[in-house]
């Protein structure tokens, strides 16, 4: 392999795009943003299996803080926490 050959792949594997977009896969452009939302509700549902079963003080069980939040955000809920924490653009 000659380094111009090898220069030219270099630079057409630098030419492609980062991320994937949903249509390399034969999906629709909203699967981005489904994704994004899985993501998260994954995240979350895991950073709250990450708290203590039970306090050391006067704070709620990991049972208690589960009961007392919402089983599922709504999307219009949901989006706007998102869009405040981090602007998402798709």
């Amino acid at each position: 392999m000659t380094p111009l050959c090898f220069q030219g792949y270099l630079s057409y594997i630098r030419s492609l795009p980062i991320n994937d977009t949903p249509e390399v896969f034969g999906l629709h452009d909203n699967a981005n943003i489904t994704f994004a939302l899985n993501e998260t509700s994954s995240l979350l549902g895991n950073i709250l299996k990450l708290q203590p079963k039970t306090a050391s003080g006067g704070g709620q069980s990991r049972d208690e803080v589960r009961s007392s939040a919402p089983s599922k955000p709504t999307c219009h809920n949901f989006g706007s926490v998102c869009l405040q924490i981090h602007s998402i653009k798709f």
